[in-house]
């Protein structure tokens, strides 16, 4: 409680006003976009790229279009930059025959690799002494869809679900968290604590497309050690792409690829799409899928964080939610396509909290559900691809061990997705809208734990409960590829005073990480007959998977 005296009103002085009135000019400025991004997406075109396939030498994009529509001409736009930053390829001559043609460009223009861009068809009129004259855009902005000459690299595949996150950097072979037989792994990769525009000591010269970057060598050496020590050990990887937000005294970032419009707040930010962004994305995708694995193997690529948590995990300031997506996904799209210049089986999934239609607290946040409808859609518009969900299912409240008693409910309008509705999230992403190539897309549930109260046995058993209730539900669902319990330690003081890992720094295993450890084994029956009294039913029978309204 407060108390406030001698409370004194007055009217905002002259500079208060204007910051408020410069605010708001921001505000409206940004619905603007957000709406015409927006009509972009729904509103026909008569041209259709088809697909725009990616060679060693050469880009063919190939147009369908109405003979209505004559001789036409391709705009690129290359990777990061905005729309009205685009290049016109000198491709004019060409007019489609039975509807269709096809465009031919040089993969390399001079230093740089055009299989990031993007590509529109315009309408050309008749050459004038003057040059050609062009319409506005008919077709949709498309990226590549296929690609010729990647790296010989294996779809890879688990025999499990279980996973960890928080995974300790510069991993060794011995480490104990191989013990508990895992096959899912996230490593957290803060993107520019890697790379830099000017030289430091310690950080090595490293020349892209016509540019000197420089590499942090300590970092890049201990990410290296961890993620081919995974490798080695049979787990498949899952990088979290993440953009530190630390600022000087004057609120400045200190570091390279902060977005432009990101606030200090956030712990994290949006990136900035432009040339160091690029350059460290290309540096991550070539480096960790070489076909001898040198430097170990990563297929799955997560950005950023939390996305619907914009304020505090992936800041990018106040936004409209179409602005907001329309960055992230670009962001997405960058990190895609640099990786399946190299890997043909590469993934990329959005991260999201355990909200699903209820709004999350604090500043510049969004309905999960919103979001995820209108990444989708915007997905569909521009050539679809292979992107997934990273899902984040704490129960609600986050507290509670017991996630069998959670208040949910089992229909696309439920507030939350926790372990207990789990299949609610599954059943929405198997709608027709959400298909690619035919199939639900892939689900990491990429963090989410189970708390223990205190340390004591029987709260030890409640959380040991919750594990083994979360585990024999999820397996049932197949779209769940991996399950990164997190964490592999308690760090109560970085996570609210939540208690979530398996093992404990002053007293070693809990009993959570035996019950975890045998998840998946012959010891799994015994392991897990401790639980069923405690939430209630005979066996893992009872834990069925409920129909989704």
């Amino acid at each position: 409680r407060f108390q406030i005296r001698n409370l004194q009103l007055r009217a905002p002085n002259e500079e208060e006003a204007r910051s408020a009135s410069e605010r708001e000019e921001q505000r409206r400025s940004r619905q603007v976009e957000a709406d015409v991004w927006r009509e972009y997406l729904r509103k026909p075109a008569p041209t259709r790229i088809e697909s725009v396939a990616v060679g060693p030498e050469e880009i063919v994009i190939r147009v369908t279009a109405p003979d209505a529509v004559g001789r036409i001409g391709m705009v690129e736009l290359a990777s990061g930059k905005p729309r009205d930053q685009f290049d016109m390829i000198p491709l004019v001559e060409q007019a489609p025959e039975g509807g269709t043609c096809e465009f031919r460009v040089p993969r390399w223009n001079g230093v740089s690799d055009r299989a990031l861009s993007r590509w529109f068809a315009i309408g050309i009129s008749e050459p004038t002494a003057a040059g050609f004259r062009f319409s506005m855009p008919i077709s949709k902005e498309a990226y590549p869809s296929h690609w010729t000459g990647q790296r010989n690299l294996p779809k890879l595949t688990a025999t499990t679900v279980k996973g960890l996150g928080g995974i300790p950097m510069a991993l060794t072979p011995e480490h104990e968290i191989f013990e508990l037989g895992i096959q899912h792994a996230t490593v957290n990769m803060v993107v520019n604590a890697l790379l830099a525009t000017g030289p430091k000591p310690g950080w090595s010269p490293w020349e892209f497309e016509g540019r000197t970057f420089y590499l942090n060598d300590g970092h890049l050496r201990s990410l290296d050690s961890t993620v081919r020590t995974l490798s080695d050990k049979h787990v498949i990887v899952s990088a979290i792409l993440l953009v530190g937000n630390r600022r000087d005294a004057a609120g400045r970032p200190v570091q390279p690829m902060v977005h432009p419009e990101a606030l200090p707040e956030g712990t994290f930010a949006m990136p900035d799409l432009g040339d160091e962004y690029r350059a460290v994305i290309h540096l991550l995708t070539e480096r960790y899928t070489r076909e001898n694995g040198e430097f170990g193997r990563i297929s799955n690529w997560i950005l950023h964080t939390e996305v619907n948590q914009a304020g505090t995990w992936t800041n990018m300031g106040e936004q409209p939610l179409p602005r907001y997506v329309e960055t992230y996904l670009h962001s997405c799209r960058m990190v895609y396509l640099s990786a399946r210049r190299f890997d043909p089986h590469a993934r990329v999934f959005i991260s999201l909290t355990h909200h699903w239609t209820k709004l999350s607290a604090g500043p510049q946040t969004s309905v999960v559900r919103d979001l995820l409808d209108l990444f989708a859609e915007a997905a569909r518009v521009e050539g679809d691809f292979e992107w997934g969900v990273a899902y984040h299912p704490y129960p609600e409240p986050m507290r509670q061990p017991d996630v069998w008693n959670n208040q949910i409910s089992y229909d696309f309008g439920a507030e939350y997705i926790t372990p207990k509705n789990i299949e609610v999230l599954a059943a929405y992403l198997a709608q027709p809208q959400f298909l690619y190539e035919g199939k639900p897309r892939g689900i990491l549930l990429s963090e989410q734990g189970i708390n223990a109260q205190t340390l004591s046995p029987e709260d030890q058993r409640l959380q040991a409960a919750g594990i083994v209730y979360t585990m024999s539900r999820v397996r049932q669902i197949p779209a769940i590829e991996a399950y990164h319990y997190h964490a592999y330690r308690d760090s109560p003081e970085a996570e609210g005073g939540l208690l979530l890992g398996l093992t404990n720094r002053d007293s070693g295993h809990k009993l959570a990480w035996d019950v975890y450890a045998a998840f998946d084994t012959d010891r799994e029956k015994a392991a897990f007959a401790f639980a069923w009294p405690i939430i209630g039913v005979p066996g893992p029978e009872a834990l069925t998977i409920q129909p989704v309204r």
